[in-house]
């Protein structure tokens, strides 16, 4: 297994469309959920309004606000950092967690891949970590990358088509509490269901910040 990021996922209140999980969900899709730092908030030049927005959420001082800003361009200059929010190195993620958005919404995420599906991923993903992992498994999701972002198959409902030896079932994070290796027969049940993506079977690990 390989960790090929991490995200700082904030909670929020799961989808009405998605009937049967928790009522709050945590996830590394922009479709369902919240990723920080939100680049329309805090770094993308034009989104003055955003960023005052972002600014008074996260009630950050504008010094704080600023180091922010100089935190978020050192790691995209460095390539640490990819455009959907999620972060190559375990320690600048920890960085970012605790310098801005530790007020208890958000969990520190790795997303967990077997060696098995790497090389498929490294040929549609520009930036990739190759960090062991270490932090505590929560869960899985079933992810598929789009273009610039990872998408969950959540977003097009297919818990109700995916098929394998146990009957899926969802934890309180909003994840799937089967074992992996049961994940990836759904993975590869519903391969070219839903969107043209290639969804691969993904542990979510929690780091304790």
């Amino acid at each position: 297994m390989h960790v090929i990021g991490y995200y700082i996922c904030e909670r929020v209140v799961t989808p009405d469309f998605l009937h049967g999980l928790s009522k709050q969900i945590y996830s590394v899709s922009p479709c369902i959920g919240e990723q920080h730092p939100n680049l329309s908030g805090c770094f993308w030049q034009r989104y003055e309004k955003e960023k005052e927005v972002y600014r008074k959420r996260w009630k950050l001082d504008d010094e704080v606000f600023q180091q922010l800003f100089l935190d978020v361009s050192d790691l995209f200059e460095r390539k640490l950092l990819d455009t959907d929010g999620r972060f190559l190195c375990l320690a600048d993620a920890l960085h970012i967690y605790e310098s801005y958005f530790a007020d208890g919404s958000c969990l520190l995420l790795g997303i967990s891949l077997a060696e098995q599906y790497f090389s498929m991923i490294q040929k549609e993903v520009k930036l990739i970590g190759t960090e062991l992992p270490m932090g505590r498994s929560i869960g899985c999701d079933i992810l598929g990358w789009d273009i610039s972002s990872f998408h969950t198959f959540l977003c097009n409902s297919l818990q109700a088509d995916v098929q394998g030896d146990e009957e899926i079932s969802f934890n309180i994070h909003g994840l799937v509490e089967n074992p992996y290796s049961i994940v990836v027969q759904y993975a590869a049940s519903i391969a070219e269901m839903g969107e043209p993506v290639d969804w691969l079977p993904y542990e979510i690990l929690l780091y304790e910040c």
